[in-house]
């Protein structure tokens, strides 16, 4: 088996690490979830929390530590691995592939196109009339896939589908702008769908960039994914 483990910071401020086993049966076992927010997380206290997993579990059913890049936790997989020479040193793809994602929706013609779809999305989101009129809309044309889908940042898989939910909903979201003048009145919305020149055709091209990135992501993140997959790019 080999472990895994992260840190973020929750809603009252502390710094919460959990520990994750993942089995050679392809199982996710959520082992600890601690809060370390009284020390200073440097590589040499994590290499500490992680000998202490270890121990509990048997050194030796380990093969591998996975972490993603920071540079304390990077150290504290290299003393790991020196200690212990049998367990490999793994940076997360998936992790790599997200940063990678995040670098390139940073392009001007990326930044704009999402900007924009972020906008469409919130507007339908949140204004109650005009979300009901693209439901109806959405069932009167037996559109399959639901509806708008929201971008969240720390997740860039979902730029894909935000951008993909647009793409399918292009003619709804027209014609509810064209049916309902007197509701739909937010002037940027309206010169999103309505006038930008190509903003649809933008929006599938983007997609269509993305997507790639984004089916690795899901593949690597899947219950069939192992280090073949990791080096590779393919589940067996």
């Amino acid at each position: 088996m080999h472990a895994a483990l992260d840190g973020w910071t929750d809603p009252t401020g502390k710094s919460l690490w959990h520990f994750i086993l993942h089995t050679s049966d392809g199982k996710d076992i959520l082992w600890r979830i601690q809060d370390l927010s009284n020390q200073s997380h440097t590589g040499e206290y994590l290499a500490e929390k992680i000998e202490e997993i270890l121990n509990d579990i048997g050194i030796q059913r380990f093969a591998a530590i996975v972490t993603d890049a920071g540079s304390n936790i990077n150290l504290a997989r290299q003393i790991i691995t020196q200690k212990f020479p049998h367990i490999l040193n793994i940076r997360c793809i998936a992790h790599c592939l997200n940063l990678i994602t995040k670098d390139f929706v940073k392009h001007a013609f990326a930044t704009r196109i999402l900007n924009w779809s972020n906008v469409v999305t919130a507007y339908f989101k949140k204004s109650h009339l005009p979300h009901k009129f693209l439901e109806d809309k959405i069932k009167e044309k037996n559109i399959k896939g639901g509806g708008l889908k929201t971008y969240i940042h720390t997740r860039w898989t979902t730029a894909y589908e935000m951008l993909q939910s647009i793409c399918r909903l292009e003619t709804c979201l027209k014609e509810v702008i064209n049916k309902n003048p007197n509701v739909i009145t937010n002037e940027n919305v309206k010169n999103i769908i309505m006038r930008k020149r190509g903003y649809f055709q933008d929006v599938q091209d983007l997609a269509a960039i993305i997507k790639p990135i984004r089916d690795l992501i899901i593949q690597l993140e899947g219950q069939e994914a192992n280090l073949f997959t990791c080096t590779t790019g393919v589940t067996l």
